[in-house]
Formats: C-alpha cells, sequence, structure tokens
C-alpha cells in the first residue's frame, strides 16, 4: 500500500521516478514494450524515428504478463509485436523505420532487466554510440539505471511517454507527472517503482547511487 501523500512526497516521487533526460538524440532507438500504453509507445517511437537520427531500432518486449484484464494486447502477440505493427501500419514511418541499418525486434523478456540483458546480448555498441530509450514516463529512472548498469560506456537517455485511460469499472489510470497521485490504481504503480528501484538497487541490478539520497528522503518522509 502506498503512504499518505502530502506535496512534499507528491513532489519528490516525482522527481524520483518521471525523469526526462534534457535532449534526447541519439543513433540507437529502443524502445521498451508495454501492455497498458502501447499507442503511446508507438507514437513516440514513430516521433523519434521522425528526427532522422536513428540507424538501429529496437522494440523489446514479450507476451504480457502483469494486468492482464487492461491488456490492450491480443493474446498471443508479444509487446514488441504489438508496437511493431503499428508503426508499420503508417505509411510515413514504416518509410522511416526501414531506413534504419538494423532493426530488430526481441519477443522473449518479460521484464525490464531481461529487456536490457537480451538487448545487450544482441548489440554491439561503441563509445560514440548513443542510445535513446521509450518507455512509461513513470519507468524511466529505473530504465535509466537497468541501461546504464549494462551499457556503462556510452551516453543513454529517456524519451518517456504519458498515459491516461479509462479502464473497466470505472476505474483510471492517469501516469503522468501531474494526475499519478489522483487514483489508486495510479497511485499502486508509482509507489510500486519506488519499491523496484530501493529493492533492485540492494539486489545490485543496478547502481543506486545516483538516486539514494531521494529514496531516503521519500523514505524518511513516508515514515
Amino acid at each position: 500500500m502506498p503512504p499518505a501523500l502530502n506535496d512534499e512526497l507528491i513532489h519528490e516521487i516525482t522527481e524520483l521516478c518521471f525523469y526526462e533526460s534534457p535532449r534526447a538524440e541519439g543513433n540507437i532507438l529502443v524502445t521498451f514494450g508495454t501492455n497498458l500504453g502501447v499507442t503511446a509507445a508507438a507514437h513516440k517511437t514513430m516521433a523519434e524515428l521522425k528526427k532522422g537520427l536513428t540507424k538501429i531500432l529496437a522494440l523489446t518486449g514479450g507476451m504480457p504478463s502483469a494486468l492482464k484484464a487492461f491488456s490492450e494486447i491480443r493474446p498471443g502477440l508479444s509487446e514488441a509485436q504489438a508496437i511493431y505493427d503499428l508503426i508499420f501500419s503508417d505509411p510515413a514511418t514504416c518509410s522511416l523505420a526501414g531506413q534504419t541499418e538494423y532493426l530488430f525486434l526481441e519477443r522473449r523478456s518479460l521484464n525490464t532487466k531481461e529487456n536490457v540483458a537480451n538487448l545487450h546480448d544482441r548489440l554491439r555498441v561503441v563509445d560514440d554510440d548513443r542510445v535513446v530509450c521509450v518507455c512509461h514516463a513513470y519507468a524511466a529512472q529505473r530504465v535509466l539505471l537497468t541501461m546504464k548498469s549494462f551499457f556503462p560506456d556510452i551516453e543513454v537517455m529517456v524519451s518517456p511517454y504519458e498515459i491516461e485511460k479509462s479502464l473497466p469499472r470505472g476505474r483510471m489510470v492517469s501516469m503522468t507527472r501531474q494526475g499519478w497521485f489522483r487514483s489508486d490504481l495510479s497511485r499502486g504503480l508509482v509507489w510500486g517503482e519506488v519499491l523496484r528501484l530501493e529493492a533492485y538497487g540492494a539486489m545490485g541490478e543496478f547502481s543506486i547511487e545516483p538516486v539514494r539520497a531521494r529514496l531516503e528522503r521519500i523514505r524518511m518522509l513516508a515514515g
């Protein structure tokens, strides 16, 4: 259960989880799959492709496992394939994606660590490569830290997208900087990110040092 929230705690959690790079310009574009917000993920990928900088496009994500009741993906389709299908349904974006030197779909991973580990096995990067990651806004910090743990020698940036959707049974999910704290489901998802950052950092999956002070501040405020 998330703690009781006040303005200061909302601010600290928002700044921790909803990270956005000052710029997002790279020659490698990686889109992390999702089962909630597939269209937003595809549209953000299209926007990045239109910058004309992408040489390598990687779409990563296996079969949906979480939030099955609200999944936007039809059974049997991977998250990566669902995003691919949306991108290539648009003729203009299809042409841009087709101009990349290398495009691959990674359809096996079930979590962010597997996303990145499987990418690491297939991407051969050099020192001047720059990676832009398209991902959920509320998970951007964890994506960034996980990517840096596998690719420590290149620049990694995140280009996040936000979603706001009505769900069955009158539920609402608002995964935005301005609205995540306004619904029970959104609060739970974002607080889950705080817990993941703590737990995965403690397990050594990535370095927690860049966010340690803010995590400690959040713990103090949360009581």
